[in-house]
């Protein structure tokens, strides 16, 4: 149990880093988090979720805060770079942190209803509210907040919560899609929610919306058409409506929820970049200034381009020491320099021999051990006067003479154990006495009678 929690705790802390460093290397924020190459998220549990009356900057800023605090879900308090945090809350570009100090404040004005049960005993359950942010400060580019100790056990406990990712989230420009996506992940699995009335629905799901007709074909039109096609763009669900009718009367409405195929052909290609990026940063030690050129050239420096280069600084580093691999590579990615076909011949021979000694060894190696099961087969088990005696014929034997003329002075004694422990004599040792057991043939023309 304390191995899966520590496992899971190095996932989280993994992922925060993997957020940040995206935030890097897009240049602290210039490009927003919806172009982020790699997904990420948190496991929100269904108390946040069913918060209602938020803006959809609240949700985005409270989403950014709940995402910080899961992947340290035993701090009580919590201080990041402001820039990182805007970046994702997606007010990327915007310096306005008045309406950042609005939307948190907002947040602070929400409670979570948090309930208790005892399944031995009923009377014994408890419920309450707790404020979704007790406290935040903003101050010298840092922005620290703090959660409820019971929202810590909220956060801590992310088994059977679903998975909501940020970059998606901040997808949204409807807080009615982004209320309702949210409400539909945890029936991803059912492929369909529960009936409601359309009153249930707008009371509990977009309590927001706010007509100035009750009718169903307004909710309709608002709310319910636009939320879902924006959720099939956008996001990692595919949805549908569902409609129950009373004569031509709407009287209640469910969601097909299906995954969406195309969401992970969204990430493919900027996953793949990023992954090259990792390369080049860890591998060769790129610069920020050295992504920055490559982004803003990459008609010119494209995937291809830039993996004819990793390969070429490869080989030629296994040539001789690169003292910049960092500055070598820009000046042969600048220069169009790729490998050239004789340095390709001379890697294809390298490695072609490197394979054939490795294949030679490789045979070399079963056919010892061929020899050797071959060997212990002939071989019946001896007794311990039986190994006094091949020993002392074997020393005696040819065979025995040549080898021990030529190994002797490798061998501590001419006992069995060392004949048959010793390299050098093994082989030769066993042999003999496969030859000395082996049964003899009866000769042609005779009979066992005869």
């Amino acid at each position: 149990m304390a191995s899966s929690e520590k496992s899971q705790g190095k996932a989280l802390v993994a992922q925060l880093q993997r957020s940040f460093d995206i935030f890097e290397e897009f240049d602290r924020g210039k490009k927003g988090i919806v172009e982020s190459p790699v997904d990420f998220g948190f496991n929100k549990h269904p108390a946040l979720i069913e918060i209602t009356g938020l803006t959809l900057v609240s949700k985005r800023a409270i989403n950014a805060v709940y995402f910080i605090a899961s992947q340290n879900p035993e701090s009580h308090n919590h201080d990041v770079d402001l820039s990182y945090f805007l970046w994702l809350a997606n007010y990327s570009g915007s310096r306005n942190i008045k309406h950042l100090q609005k939307s948190l404040r907002e947040c602070q004005k929400a409670a979570v209803e948090l309930s208790i049960l005892d399944h031995d005993n009923p009377d014994n359950d408890a419920a309450g509210a707790v404020s979704l942010l007790p406290k935040f400060f903003i101050a010298e580019g840092r922005i620290q907040f703090a959660i409820d100790d019971d929202m810590k056990r909220v956060v801590s406990s992310p088994h059977a919560t679903p998975f909501l990712s940020i970059v998606v989230g901040n997808s949204f420009k409807s807080i009615y899609a982004y209320d309702i996506y949210e409400r539909l992940l945890k029936f991803r699995l059912d492929g369909e929610s529960p009936w409601m009335t359309p009153d249930e629905f707008r009371a509990e799901w977009v309590c927001t919306y706010q007509p100035k007709s009750p009718d169903y074909k307004f909710l309709k039109r608002d709310v319910l058409k636009p939320a879902i096609a924006q959720i099939n763009e956008v996001s990692d669900i595919n949805i549908s409506l569902e409609e129950r009718r009373d004569w031509r009367r709407v009287t209640a409405i469910r969601f097909k929820v299906n995954n969406n195929p195309e969401y992970k052909t969204r990430f493919s290609e900027a996953h793949e970049l990023h992954t090259k990026f990792e390369i080049l940063r860890k591998e060769f030690g790129l610069t920020s200034s050295d992504f920055k050129e490559i982004m803003a050239n990459r008609d010119e420096f494209t995937n291809e381009r830039i993996d004819e280069v990793i390969e070429l600084v490869r080989h030629r580093a296994k040539q001789t020491a690169i003292g910049k691999p960092s500055r070598y590579f820009m000046t042969l990615l600048r220069d169009g320099a790729m490998l050239s076909d004789i340095e390709r011949t001379q890697a294809n021979q390298k490695a072609l021999s490197a394979s054939t000694a490795k294949e030679r060894k490789e045979a070399q190696d079963r056919s010892a051990d061929e020899r050797q099961m071959a060997q212990s087969k002939v071989v019946p088990e001896l007794t311990a006067q039986q190994q006094i005696d091949f020993a002392t014929a074997f020393i005696v034997s040819p065979a025995g003479k040549l080898i021990i003329s030529r190994f002797g002075s490798e061998l501590a004694d001419h006992s069995y154990t060392t004949l048959v422990g010793n390299l050098r004599t093994k082989s030769a040792f066993i042999d003999f006495i496969a030859k000395q057991t082996k049964p003899a043939r009866p000769r042609k023309g005779k009979t066992a009678a005869e």
